[in-house]
């Protein structure tokens, strides 16, 4: 090698490990601004945490997350704080351990990276499980080889006997089922076939195969099921939003989700650029007693009186979620937080009425473009 050569390879080693200062340099500073924010925050994630589980351990695994999640770091603090916030909102653990619920790089309006809040299936499992009314839920993958069998009728009936003696490779997933069991006795079931999964995948999810769809399919076709099954239960406020907030993560649709003293909202933080008004369904108190376990009922529309007028300012982000909404199922779990609203006298009857409408105006817009 000439000097000339040797010259030019050492301009080069220097550039490299220049660059590779700089990246780190950023990475700690976002981290070190995402911990600084934490810290300040401490009072209002004390507040907004529906477990026993310390502050300190929620800051120190949402930190850990960042360092081992480099592609995190390329996201805005707003919504990487925001997620942290909401997980523990819900009482969900951003443990990668426990997989309970993740953050997730998502490209929104603009091109900007965004982290979006994502349940996992574990999570789900764990939020329904809270309900007093539930014994347990579940969902099971089935594959062709395993013995199974599924009747309807007066009683369900599920037996399932996994082919344990064959490896996973060699034994192809034909479907999953998900199952409540409630206090009752009483069992509700729905399986799926694998095609069906697949269907709502390619219909919905804007990673398509790749993302969770890659690297956790089997937790993703688990929680495929858990969406379906909840679709017929009235479950928890908080089960719902998490629903709704992972189908928004699905579907690729900014969650925006920010801080306040009240929860999440859509406040900014500084050094990050302003962003719009979230649109997500606001956080329900829990009620002093949870209502019985039954199959998922439309909001009843109820006529205005003189004396319970309709306030646009308490409907608002129910608006804004209806649309946003890019499917039925989301529509309905609006419906499910506006009825939880109204238990929690948050809302009146005459704005159900009016969300109402504007769900069936919205049901025929998705009617109309889906025949286009």
């Amino acid at each position: 090698m000439t000097k000339q050569q040797q010259a030019r390879q050492d301009m080069k080693e220097r550039a490299q490990t220049g660059l590779v200062a700089a990246v780190n340099n950023s990475a700690l500073e976002k981290i070190k601004n995402v911990q600084q924010t934490l810290e300040m925050s401490k009072e209002r994630l004390s507040k907004a945490i529906l477990s026993n589980i310390p502050v300190e351990h929620i800051i120190s695994v949402g930190l850990t997350l960042l360092r081992a999640k480099p592609e995190l770091l390329a996201c805005d603090s707003v919504s990487i704080v925001a997620g942290m916030f909401q997980a523990a909102q819900l009482g969900l653990s951003l443990d990668p351990i426990l997989q309970h619920a993740a953050l997730i790089p998502r490209r929104g309006e603009g091109g900007a990276l965004h982290a979006q809040f994502m349940p996992m299936y574990r999570g789900l499992i764990a939020l329904a499980r809270r309900h007093p009314d539930v014994v347990n839920v579940d969902a099971h993958i089935v594959r062709e080889q395993d013995k199974f069998r599924m009747v309807h009728g007066t009683t369900e009936e599920v037996v399932h006997e996994p082919a344990f003696n064959v490896p996973p490779k060699l034994n192809n997933i034909v479907g999953v089922y998900a199952i409540v069991k409630l206090k009752g006795g009483e069992t509700k079931t729905e399986f799926m076939h694998l095609s069906e999964v697949y269907s709502i995948r390619d219909r919905y999810s804007k990673a398509g195969d790749k993302g969770p769809w890659a690297t956790d399919e089997a937790e993703m076709i688990r929680k495929t099921a858990i969406h379906r099954l909840a679709k017929y239960l009235d479950l928890s406020p908080e089960f719902s939003r998490a629903v709704y907030l992972d189908q928004l993560a699905l579907t690729g649709v900014d969650q925006h989700l920010q801080i306040t003293d009240a929860g999440v909202s859509h406040d900014t933080l500084p050094g990050d650029s302003k962003r719009k008004t979230a649109t997500y369904l606001p956080p329900s108190p829990p009620p002093e007693k949870q209502p019985e376990m039954q199959p998922a009922k439309a909001v009843a529309e109820a006529p205005a009186t003189p004396f319970d007028p309709v306030r646009p300012e308490a409907i608002q982000p129910y608006k804004l979620a209806i649309k946003q909404a890019v499917t039925k199922a989301q529509l309905v779990l609006v419906q499910k937080a506006a009825k939880n609203a109204l238990s929690a006298g948050q809302i009146t009857t005459a704005e159900i009425g009016a969300l109402q409408e504007m769900i069936e105006e919205r049901e025929v817009e998705m009617d109309g473009k889906s025949r286009t």
